[in-house]
């Protein structure tokens, strides 16, 4: 997984409700309803209970927007109990609205911090068009 110095842009704590389909690792097909953990412009930390191998495709669907992106798994970042927590890298990202990441992040349980364009506007202006 890239450390922090090489991340290009900053994340933060978000949850978001997440379906992600894809295979794992052993070749078996998934759709699992989850939530990301943290959240960035161009990625995010998720929580999936298939063990996955990085460069990994996958498709994940915010249930928040019904806006989707397919996104690559850049590696395992930790486990909770028989799921694991992966880094993912969105492979569709498009410019952001600021004012849709407010309005849905105001319905969002988020830190009071100056918050990035997160990995939900880019699930929602991925689909648009």
């Amino acid at each position: 997984m890239e450390n922090e110095d090489a991340r290009r842009s900053d994340r933060v704590p978000v949850e978001l409700p997440i379906v992600v389909t894809g295979t794992d690792a052993m070749g078996a097909g998934f759709l699992e309803q989850t939530r990301t953990i943290m959240v960035g412009r161009h990625g995010a930390k998720i929580l999936l209970s298939r063990k996955l191998a990085p460069e990994q495709e996958i498709n994940i669907r915010c249930l928040k927007t019904a806006r989707e992106s397919d996104a690559r798994i850049v590696g395992q970042l930790g486990s909770e109990g028989e799921s694991y927590y992966y880094g993912v890298e969105l492979l569709e990202v498009e410019s952001v609205d600021a004012g849709r990441l407010k309005q849905l992040l105001a319905e969002t349980v988020v830190p009071v911090t100056p918050i990035p364009i997160a990995f939900a506007d880019a699930l929602t202006d991925a689909t648009l068009n």
